[in-house]
């Protein structure tokens, strides 16, 4: 029975393979329209599409009080950072707020605009203007105004050596008060007092410091607000969020213990626009550090987070050259074997769902009687063949 069972099976799979066979050249035929078919969308879907990109490492580990440090480096600390702890930072990084930074020049103002409000949000900028440069002589004068108190800081301190070992002399030469006041006056006085007009200048220069921050930031975020609301302020947002990935992972590591480590890896990846990728990279290199530094967690008996970047030769380049080929030919296989296996069930129906009886075996089987003759078909070439043949003999 079993052997019966495979015969049948073996005789079924030889009927399909000589029904596959007799039309092997439309087969072929099919599975050549469906490689071109698959390399066309290929191509079409593939054509002028460019991702520019690159992969920029940066090294962080906590920092130590410059007072504490001995032989051991800055940055020898490896590992430092937990995996939470690096998780939330890429999240971070990740998020539309460090976005929209890397779209911002130094002062906070937007790097990119479309005509879109372009009238309105340039008279923001332009009104922006002004407070950033009071709040860049605010901040230069307080500056200054700190260097000066902790230089009279340092000559009062000097003074002060200087008068005690005075004081000591005039104790031992039995002085009298009025006469060590007067000397103290003599060797302080003019130190204290400048002492004292630096620390006022300093207050004061602080206090307008204060004053021309905020004032600046509040016409920056005037300009902000209004670039915000335009379509193209969403567009770039997406754009960066979706081009630029970052992640702390040692590939190498199969542990996941061993997978947080102090390096955030940044892939830069954006389509059609070489620019960008230029300014995304340009900035990255800036505000990265600047970020990190500023909002990473600082474990306990560090004062705060060294971030570097350690690839220095890394560029913006074509990162998918061979993307059009590749697509192309997979895309020629896929089309092509999908289009040959259809047609292969497509020409088993057509031919299975044929019940005309085509040879006298089948017809035997069929109807259970024995077959008297079988009457050849011949064409009219043939015919016309044979009764050439037969005139010639006759003559």
């Amino acid at each position: 029975m079993e052997e019966n069972i495979r015969t049948q099976e073996e005789i079924s799979l030889a009927e399909v393979f000589k029904i596959l066979l007799r039309k092997i050249k439309l087969l072929i035929l099919v599975l050549l329209i469906g490689v071109f078919v698959g390399v066309g969308v290929g191509v079409l879907s593939t054509f002028n599409v460019k991702y520019y990109g690159t992969v920029i490492e940066f090294y962080v580990n906590p920092k130590k009080d410059e007072s504490q440090v001995s032989n051991e480096s800055q940055y020898g600390v490896y590992g430092a950072y937990g995996r939470h702890v690096m998780d939330n930072m890429t999240k971070l990084l990740g998020s539309e707020s460090f976005a929209e930074q890397l779209l911002l020049n130094d002062d906070g103002l937007p790097l990119f605009l479309s005509d879109e409000n372009r009238t309105e949000i340039d008279a923001a900028i332009a009104a922006a203007g002004a407070p950033l440069e009071m709040k860049k002589s605010a901040v230069k004068a307080a500056d200054a105004a700190r260097e000066a108190t902790a230089e009279a800081q340092v000559a009062y301190n000097e003074k002060v050596k200087e008068w005690e070992a005075e004081l000591q002399t005039l104790v031992a030469g039995n002085a009298t008060t009025t006469e060590i006041e007067t000397a103290r006056e003599e060797c302080l006085g003019e130190a204290k007092r400048a002492l004292e007009t630096a620390q006022d200048n300093e207050e004061l220069a602080e206090i307008a410091e204060t004053k021309a921050i905020e004032t600046a930031n509040d016409a920056v975020e005037a300009a902000r607000v209004l670039w915000r609301a335009t379509e193209l302020y969403e567009t770039l947002i997406v754009t960066v969020t979706e081009s630029v990935d970052y992640t702390y992972y040692d590939e190498t590591e199969t542990d996941v213990d061993d997978l947080a480590r102090s390096f955030i890896y940044v892939n830069i990846s954006v389509l059609n626009d070489e620019e960008l990728a230029n300014d995304l990279f340009d900035q990255i290199l800036v505000m990265l550090p600047r970020y990190v530094e500023t909002n990473m967690a600082v474990p306990s008996g560090y004062i705060g987070t060294n971030c570097q970047r350690i690839t220095r030769l890394n560029e913006v380049e074509l990162t998918n050259s061979d993307y059009m080929l590749s697509t192309s030919v997979k895309f020629g296989l896929i089309f092509g074997l999908a289009s040959l296996v259809i047609a292969c069930v497509v020409v088993i129906v057509v031919d299975r769902s044929n019940k005309r009886l085509r040879n006298y075996e089948t017809t035997m089987e069929k109807f259970n009687v024995p077959v008297l003759g079988v009457i050849p078909t011949i064409n009219e070439n043939e015919k016309m063949t044979e009764n050439k043949s037969e005139t010639e003999v006759q003559k």
